[in-house]
C-alpha cells in the first residue's frame, strides 16, 4: 500500500515548510492524482486520518 509512504511523504514536506514559512495548521491539501500513478484514492482516503494523526493537517471534525 504505496499510497500510506506517499502520504507520510506529504506530512514530511508540510513540517518543513511549516518551519519555513512559520505556520501552525494546515486546512486543505490538494493533490493531483494521475490515472498512471497505480494510487487507490479510497485507500488514499482511508490513510489519511491515520498518517496525519497528530500533524499539522490533523483533521478536526
Amino acid at each position: 500500500m504505496h499510497e500510506i509512504s506517499l502520504l507520510e511523504n506529504v506530512r514530511e514536506i508540510l513540517q518543513e515548510h511549516a518551519k519555513q514559512q512559520n505556520f501552525k495548521q494546515v486546512k486543505k491539501i490538494t493533490l493531483a492524482i494521475g490515472k498512471l500513478s497505480c494510487v487507490e484514492l479510497d485507500a488514499l482516503h482511508f490513510a489519511f486520518d491515520a498518517v496525519m494523526a497528530d500533524s499539522l493537517a490533523e483533521a478536526n471534525s
